[in-house]
């Protein structure tokens, strides 16, 4: 009976507060010969009244907006470039050519690619290598230079080198 009583005692007072809220509200709207009437608007020098979009090409156009790479793709060639990127392959979008050849450089060293690590049709971002696909561990100097890569195998294919998650067996980049 008391908790009946502190519930129906709640939800009075709640609906009573929303009551006021929306009068309080309600004495805000314009009168019908203020409505339609538009703000004073910031006037340049000769006396046009400027409107800046808040938006220009998919981008935040007011002083002060931070800077975002959440521009539409038809907008920018660099996000457009990262929407093509395969799911698997976009945590390595920022590795640089340098850190590419390095990589490849300490697997295969100066001389030619081995003969056969796993055939060429695996050789794409994304693909799901074989049970049989022999996965090797990346070479100390890699992972010294690059800590996340530790987590990361590689095989061969052809004169291609391809990193691969060893959990997904997923490759996630192509060195050519």
């Amino acid at each position: 009976m008391r908790t009946y009583v502190l519930r129906a005692t709640t939800i009075a007072a709640l609906t009573l507060l929303a009551a006021g809220s929306a009068l309080a509200q309600s004495n805000n709207n314009p009168t019908p010969d203020q409505a339609g009437k538009e703000e004073v608007k910031a006037k340049a020098a000769d006396g046009h009244a400027t409107v800046a979009a808040p938006l220009q090409n998919g981008a935040l156009t007011a002083n002060g907006a931070p800077q975002t790479d959440m521009v539409p793709a038809k907008y920018s060639a660099k996000n457009d470039a990262d929407d093509k990127i395969p799911v698997w392959g976009y945590a390595f979008k920022d590795m640089t050519d340098a850190q590419r050849g390095a990589i490849r450089r300490s697997v295969l060293g100066n001389g030619p690619a081995p003969t056969r690590g796993t055939d060429d049709l695996h050789a794409r971002v994304g693909v799901e290598l074989p049970v049989t696909a022999n996965l090797k561990p990346l070479p100390g100097e890699v992972t010294d230079q690059m800590p996340r890569m530790r987590a990361y195998r590689y095989t061969t294919a052809s004169d291609k080198v391809l990193l691969v998650d060893p959990v997904m067996r997923a490759v996630v980049v192509v060195l050519p």
